[in-house]
């Protein structure tokens, strides 16, 4: 009706004068067009609360090695499986509780307020203390979302969690160029430019390897003895591990030898898959998101048809745990990251040629 108004209006011009105000009125039609689609779109990027949630949660399944999601009025909407059993009371579980409300946890709600400060140490029911990382997620008109929280290796240990963080998220990178790099040398239609070129990569990342442990201030902790008993060849192989590039990896050296070979992100992915596909042999990683190696391996062996087997090789860049305390929690062997495929394939049946 109102455009037929309009073109009864223009109809009384010139010809010109048509044309100009048939143009203005498109203009004007396009212009409040795009206005409605702005506002439309700033309408959408306005999250519910369950909409935030879901936000969060896909943040901190990708943030590392994450424990907790908040809500903007503090209440805690995801815990992962080591954070429950750190700060909860068997008899309420932490899920939609407010941090204000649990004794280890109101002093974060309190340096919340300080922008200043994104670390707090807190102490869990087992009496030691934690360093908890916090992250605040904001939306388009930077009013808080939520917050994420990330547990720092607890601090009785001898290295300072800063730098355990530090050394973790440095070699994590360097130990995949390495392992890349140590498995193209087997290609055996490389070029002796080629070669050389990964000799130097080879060396100057193990040299680059010792400056940062120089520089956090961590020493080596031996993989267990390179004498391994032998064993059965193993046929299937569980590797769980965050970082896609180390389980990439990992598949692409074992496949090679006929292993059939399945992948997980983080322990409770693995859980899910062991409960149809029984794995001969698992490489775990200690550090991920949702629940981490060691929270793993303790579920695992708890279980009465997984006690002793499968086999569990602890697989880590960091020097946090000697082999006797991983094999506290139920863990076989411990292999240090990084390492070479002669010193994998022994500990899972595989004879290796001296020439190859």
């Amino acid at each position: 009706m109102l455009n037929f108004f309009f073109l009864n209006e223009i109809s009384l011009y010139a010809w010109p004068t048509q044309f100009i105000l048939i143009v203005l009125v498109i203009s004007l039609s396009l212009l409040l067009f795009f206005l409605f689609l702005k506002k439309k779109k700033a309408e959408d990027l306005h999250l519910t609360g369950k909409e935030q949630t879901t936000f969060l949660k896909s943040i901190l399944d990708h943030s590392g090695t994450s424990s907790a999601i908040l809500d903007s009025d503090g209440f805690i909407r995801y815990v992962n499986f080591g954070f429950e059993a750190l700060f909860n009371s068997k008899d309420h579980p932490l899920t939609g509780r407010n941090i204000s409300d649990i004794p280890q946890l109101s002093k974060l709600k309190r340096c919340f307020n300080d922008e200043t400060a994104s670390v707090v140490t807190v102490r869990g029911f087992d009496g030691v203390s934690y360093m908890i990382k916090y992250f605040t997620v904001y939306d388009s008109n930077q009013e808080i979302v939520g917050r994420f929280l990330k547990m720092l290796p607890d601090i009785h240990k001898s290295d300072s969690a800063m730098d355990y963080d530090l050394s973790h998220e440095l070699k994590t990178p360097l130990h995949a160029v390495l392992g890349f790099s140590e498995l193209l040398k087997k290609d055996t239609e490389l070029t002796p430019a080629q070669e050389k070129l990964l000799e130097k990569i080879i060396h100057h990342s193990k040299e680059l390897d010792g400056k940062i442990k120089s520089i956090v201030g961590s020493e080596d902790v031996s993989s267990e003895e390179s004498n391994i008993a032998p064993i059965k060849k193993v046929k299937k192989i569980l590797v769980v591990d965050d970082v896609s590039i180390n389980r990439t990896l990992l598949k692409l050296m074992l496949k090679r030898y006929g292993l059939d070979v399945q992948e997980a992100s983080n322990g409770e992915a693995a859980l899910n898959i062991l409960e149809s596909w029984k794995a001969d042999t698992i490489l775990m990683d200690l550090s991920m998101p949702v629940m981490d190696g060691i929270e793993t391996v303790k579920v695992i062996r708890s279980n009465s048809e997984t006690k002793s087997f499968p086999k569990i090789i602890a697989v880590t860049a960091t020097q946090r745990y000697t082999i006797e305390e991983l094999k506290e929690v139920g863990f076989d062997e411990l292999m240090q990251k990084p390492f070479k495929e002669e010193d994998l394939l022994p500990r899972l049946g595989i004879e290796i040629d001296a020439d190859y």
